[in-house]
C-alpha cells in the first residue's frame, strides 16, 4: 500500500511539474508547435532522468553537494561591457546574453558591478578572489494564462511558480574593486526531469560560463582570501 501511495505521489508531482512548465512556456511567448515539441521533450527527459538517477555513481552525487570555498579564484578571460543604465550582464552557454533573454530553465550567471552608470562600463580581463560564498532560494510568481489554441486552461491560483536556487560568489580585485559578485542559478521547479531541487554544481556553473570566465575552485592562503578592510 505504501509503495503504491509513493508511486501515486510521484506521478502527481510530475503532472503538476508538466503544467507548471507549460505555463512558463506560454508566459515566454512560445507558439503552439513549439509547446507541443517541448512537451515531447519533457516526456523523454522524464524517462531519461529516471534511468540516470538509478545509474549515478557516488562521485556524481558528491559533486552535486560540493560547495565552492572561499579563497577560490574566478578568472575573466575577455573584456566585458556592462550596458549603460545597468549593473549586470548575463552569461549562458558561454555567451553574453541580452538582459532578460536567458533561458531560466538552464544554468546561467550574472556578473554584477557596484553602481549603475549612464554610460557603458568595461570589465577588463582579471583574476578575482572569491572572498565570500552564499546560497539562497527564492520564488518568482507567474500569472495564470490560458492556451486557447490547445484547449488548455492553466489557472493554478496565486503564489510562486518558479523557484530559483542561486549560488552567489562575492568577488575582490585590487585592480577592479567595483566588480561586486557573480550569481549563478536556474529555475529548479519548472524544468522537466528534475528529481530533486538543488543548487548548481561546479561543472554546471563552468558550463554556463564557458570560455568567458574560468572558475578555479582551489584553496589559497588565508591572507589572500579576504579583501583588505
Amino acid at each position: 500500500m505504501q509503495s503504491r501511495f509513493r508511486a501515486y505521489r510521484k506521478t502527481l508531482a510530475r503532472e503538476q511539474q508538466a503544467v507548471l512548465w507549460l505555463r512558463a512556456l506560454v508566459r515566454k511567448g512560445f507558439g503552439q508547435a513549439e509547446i507541443r515539441h517541448a512537451m515531447k521533450r519533457w516526456i523523454v527527459c522524464c524517462i531519461l532522468a529516471s534511468v540516470v538517477a538509478g545509474c549515478q555513481t557516488l562521485e556524481d552525487k558528491e559533486a552535486a553537494y560540493y560547495q565552492i570555498r572561499e579563497g577560490s579564484a574566478l578568472i575573466l578571460n575577455q573584456e566585458l561591457q556592462i550596458p549603460a543604465d545597468a549593473a549586470r550582464i548575463s552569461i549562458q552557454h558561454g555567451k553574453v546574453r541580452p538582459q532578460g533573454l536567458v533561458n531560466e530553465f538552464y544554468p546561467y550567471c550574472e556578473l554584477e558591478v557596484r553602481q549603475v552608470q549612464a554610460t557603458a562600463q568595461s570589465v577588463k580581463p582579471d583574476e578575482f578572489v572569491i572572498h565570500q560564498v552564499g546560497r539562497r532560494v527564492y520564488d518568482v510568481g507567474l500569472s495564470s494564462p490560458t492556451v486557447a489554441s490547445l484547449g488548455l486552461s492553466i489557472g493554478l491560483g496565486d503564489g510562486p511558480r518558479q523557484t530559483f536556487y542561486a549560488t552567489v560568489l562575492h568577488l575582490h580585485s585590487e585592480k577592479q574593486p567595483d566588480v561586486l559578485k557573480l550569481t549563478c542559478e536556474s529555475d529548479q521547479r519548472s524544468f522537466p526531469g528534475i528529481i530533486y531541487a538543488r543548487h548548481l554544481t561546479v561543472r554546471e556553473i563552468q558550463e554556463a560560463l564557458g570560455a568567458v570566465l574560468t572558475l578555479r575552485p582551489e584553496r589559497k592562503s588565508s591572507s589572500d582570501s579576504h579583501p583588505p578592510s
